[in-house]
């Protein structure tokens, strides 16, 4: 007959005694003892959206256990308040021990008593790296499943609310698998830009097999040549699934908008999305010269709707030439400020234009008396 070892578990079972919660194992003929780092465990811990723990449970796996309800299983008592176990053959169980994982083991999680709230589900793998082992989570309520690490904690959020379908005692549960997946190459599937009601424009993309990447950064070109850094971003997944981005840019350039993504691996890496090119159309940069003809050759410009930078202000005459010409440091959507032209400015009319790093922006004709 085999010899099963005795856990040491409380059966009153607390959230501070689960936490510190050590397993003895006692040696025997046919186990050496095992130090309690060694051991392989998996544990879950419910938390409230104010961050307090709220119930939890632990799955320890090792060659000395049987897969059947005996005394080296943990039977849960239930609370009045959130409770978090793990069913087994009918019973829940606040602390399971088993056999070492098996291709397609199943823990069935049991939660009750869950309020309406966002909680977060921690779970916390130990000496279960380096395996090939995998384990996926699957939520019955939202059709999905998303790998786990077995390196470091899991930090899912699970949201309760009055769909009584959300608060299912069977709602969530994990799956392991020791089957060996090739590794998929990272790579961008889409990438698209939209102009919404000339306001900004929406930038989408779509990624998979995103393990390995850190950080996303979206670039913006006016010529599809230079492109310069606007924003970034973190993986939202981090595993074998497809994950989809959005990002808005809120102050495009008037005209030409060149975007990509560039995503950016735990090597350093980079790879680049296709180039995507969007219109903009925004308000109209307006200027107004007060009073024209010019008084003493001095006048009052007014400028709106330009985007904060460099500009020029330039003078030509009728044959073309430049006669005048000055920087604009404009710092507001509005400016204005009053130019005094030289005694070199003869009488007549002239072409006055302003000017931006990509060309000129308005123009008008102003008379010097």
């Amino acid at each position: 007959m085999k010899q099963t070892l005795p856990l040491a578990f409380c059966l009153v079972f607390s959230i501070a005694s689960f936490q510190n919660f050590a397993i003895d194992r006692k040696p025997s003929g046919n186990y050496p003892p095992a130090k309690t780092n060694d051991i392989k465990m998996l544990s879950s811990f419910f938390y409230t959206a104010s961050g307090n723990i709220a119930d939890g449970n632990r799955v320890v796996f090792d060659a000395q256990y049987s897969n059947a309800i005996d005394g080296n299983d943990a039977i849960k008592l239930i609370n009045p308040g959130e409770n978090f176990g793990l069913l087994r053959d009918t019973r829940i169980l606040a602390v399971e021990a088993r056999q070492p994982i098996a291709n397609g083991d199943t823990l069935f999680y049991n939660m009750t008593h869950l309020v309406s709230q966002q909680y977060r589900l921690d779970i916390v793998p130990q000496n279960l790296a380096g395996t090939t082992v995998s384990c996926e989570l699957i939520d019955r309520y939202l059709n999905s499943r998303k790998t786990l690490s077995l390196n470091d904690t899991n930090h899912i959020a699970v949201e309760i609310t009055s769909d009584p379908a959300s608060r299912a005692v069977n709602r969530l549960m994990v799956v392991f698998s020791t089957a060996i997946v090739a590794a998929q190459p990272f790579e961008f599937l889409n990438i698209s830009a939209i102009n919404v009601d000339n306001k900004l424009v929406g930038i989408n993309w779509k990624v998979s097999h995103e393990m390995e990447i850190v950080q996303y950064n979206v670039e913006r070109s006016t010529d599809n040549v230079y492109y310069s850094n606007l924003a970034f971003s973190l993986p939202a997944n981090n595993d074998h699934d497809a994950g989809n981005y959005e990002y808005r840019d809120t102050k495009p350039f008037n005209g030409e908008n060149y975007y990509r993504v560039r995503s950016t691996d735990r090597t350093g890496r980079s790879t680049y999305s296709d180039e995507v090119k969007v219109n903009f159309a925004g308000p109209k940069p307006t200027m107004s010269i007060y009073p024209n003809p010019l008084v003493n050759r001095s006048f009052q410009l007014q400028l709106s709707q330009l985007l904060p930078g460099k500009y020029f202000i330039k003078l030509t005459n009728n044959s073309g030439q430049q006669v005048y010409s000055a920087p604009l440091q404009i710092t507001g959507i509005n400016f204005i400020q009053t130019i005094s032209l030289g005694s070199n400015i003869g009488r007549g009319n002239y072409h006055l234009s302003i000017w931006s790093g990509n060309g000129i922006v308005n123009a008008q004709e102003i008379v010097v008396p």
